[in-house]
């Protein structure tokens, strides 16, 4: 059979069809031996690798046939040889300076066939094992795109565990910020996987690779476990946050996943018809349902990421009105658009929902919301705001990680539980969460229409980065209670009219203040009685304010 030639370096093949892999997807078997580039001749082991052995350094390829191989398969395993040529000098310094990189993701999906068939063969897994293992080595890969296996180390490794782990806690919804948590056994398998690869390249095919993997312990590392605690980035800092809100490209677009904690496929799957509105005592309140989510391929499914994220989250009127008002006028531009995305395109007469269109918006929208985020007046901000300091170098790149397009998200949790107003169970349902310490429904269920708008008030009387506390006004001569507690409440009184108010409430600190052309006669206010606090309270800046910093460790 004809040399096989790449990037200048002539290889010698041996074609053959083993009978044990007859059966299998990649029947054929090239064996490649590189020519030394001054003599031709076939490169031995000892002069390749420096191993106790004068046979020619063979490595074997699998696959479908010839022409799979060499368009598909050689490419990748001779950049890797002739990696190993430049480090044992076949190559004078004139002729190539650098050796070329070998990508570890690359080895993993060239010899996967061949790893699997060697270990079906010589440690007896059974098919389902290998149906099993083959999907988490698929997952395995891109993991490893972009290294270089001659120059990885423990740490590099260590960073791939952390990834392959962050990766499996997602796949699984488990809560990523505990630090103390067991790794999923999905991230085990797969670590397992890389360990027995790295092994099977050195030992079988004589790959140069820089060290095996180490035995990790399955728990994340003791720096990343305090940095997740101090640098965890669950609030952004307001003013700059309210800076991208006003002044930003997409402050439209900040303002609403800052008003609401929507994820960004939920954002995107927004429907004209998921915005709505009703109007009762207090006038006209927004609230958006959310029913599906945009998949990052552009398609629109009526499938949320969870159960409980088929929820309805009560908008500021600020935000709402300005979402209502974009409504109307795309409308009077496209007619009817109802079920079309709420985020598509206007190009001209064209109202663009397509999934070519919209996938490309979604993942441009996603990477243009991280870079607003990690300009460096955020970065500063959180940087000032740090509690401790054990690794600036580290925890910076911490916090520039963790600053991504799901921030939002975390700061709007984060709100909801400190400065809301909330009772603790709402909470859950806003987030689209589920509430592990309550008994969920066995039925569907939805809330109706006084429930919405109760839901809105709670927002209206609430402060907020985008909206200010406002009071619920009532005309006193309907008025018997108010529809939220409020911190706030404006009785308009009719002239020449007599009224006894009492205030019923848990908090002695409350005052009443009177204005206008009115007599006070009488005013009584009933004792404090304690009472059970099921709500979030509203907590006060020098509760969580930083006083003092040091450092935590000596």
């Amino acid at each position: 059979m004809e040399d096989f030639e790449h990037n200048g370096v002539y290889f010698k093949t041996n074609l053959s069809y083993p009978s044990s892999y007859k059966a299998s997807d990649t029947p054929c078997r090239i064996r490649i031996t590189p020519r030394d580039p001054k003599t031709g001749k076939a490169i031995t082991k000892r002069q390749l690798r420096g191993s106790d052995s004068d046979k020619p350094a063979e490595t074997a390829i699998f696959g479908r046939d010839i022409e799979d191989i060499r368009k598909n398969l050689f490419p990748p395993v001779a950049d890797g040889i002739i990696a190993q040529m430049h480090l044992a000098g076949f190559f004078d310094s004139g002729q190539a300076s650098t050796a070329p990189a070998v990508d570890l993701g690359e080895l993993a999906r060239t010899y996967r066939d061949a790893f699997f068939a060697f270990s079906q063969r010589e440690r007896n897994w059974a098919p389902l094992t290998v149906k099993d293992y083959g999907y988490q080595f698929d997952k395995l890969i891109p993991h490893l795109d972009g290294i270089n296996a001659l120059t990885i180390n423990d740490e590099i490794y260590t960073a791939v565990f952390e990834s392959i782990c962050d990766a499996a806690r997602k796949a699984t919804k488990v809560k990523q910020d505990d630090p103390y948590q067991e790794v999923p056994s999905a991230a085990q398998k797969r670590y397992g996987l890389l360990k027995q690869l790295i092994s099977y390249l050195i030992e079988e095919d004589d790959i140069q690779i820089g060290c095996l993997p180490p035995d990790l312990d399955g728990k994340t590392s003791h720096l990343s476990s305090i940095m997740s605690q101090v640098d965890g980035v669950r609030s952004l800092p307001p003013d700059e946050l309210l800076a991208l809100c006003k002044n930003s490209p997409l402050a439209d677009v900040i303002s609403i996943l800052t008003d609401t904690g929507l994820r960004i496929g939920e954002f995107t799957g927004l429907l004209f018809c998921s915005l709505g509105y009703l109007n009762g005592s207090q006038g006209r309140m927004y609230y958006l349902r959310v029913s599906g989510q945009l998949l990052p391929d552009g398609k629109r499914t009526e499938m949320p990421k969870t159960l409980p994220s088929y929820r309805i989250i009560p908008l500021c009127p600020e935000v709402g009105e300005a979402m209502y008002q974009r409504a109307m006028t795309l409308s009077a531009l496209h007619g009817d658009l109802s079920l079309q995305l709420l985020c598509g395109q206007s190009e001209g007469d064209t109202f663009l929902t397509d999934p070519a269109t919209m996938r490309i918006y979604r993942d441009h929208l996603s990477n243009a919301i991280t870079d607003l985020l990690r300009n460096e007046g955020m970065l500063q901000s959180l940087y000032a705001t740090r509690q401790y300091v054990f690794n600036i170098k580290q925890q910076n790149e911490h916090v520039y990680r963790r600053l991504t397009g799901h921030s939002e998200r975390r700061n709007f949790c984060t709100f909801l539980y400190c400065h809301s107003g909330f009772d603790a169970p709402e909470i859950p349902k806003l987030m689209g969460h589920a509430d592990k310490t309550r008994k969920q429904p066995s039925t569907s269920y939805g809330a109706t229409p006084s429930e919405i708008y109760r839901m809105c008030l709670r927002r209206y009387v609430s402060q907020s980065l985008l909206h200010s506390a406002q009071p619920l006004r009532y005309q006193a001569d309907n008025f018997k209670r108010s529809e939220v507690p409020s911190c706030a409440l404006e009785l308009t009184l009719p002239p020449h009219s007599s009224y006894d108010l009492i205030v019923d409430d848990m908090d002695p600190e409350n005052e009443l203040r009177f204005s206008g052309t009115l007599t006070a006669q009488t005013v009584r206010q009933d004792d404090f009685t304690p009472g059970p606090y099921p709500y979030a309270l509203l907590a006060d800046p020098d509760m969580y304010m930083v006083r003092r910093k040091s450092k935590l460790f000596s």
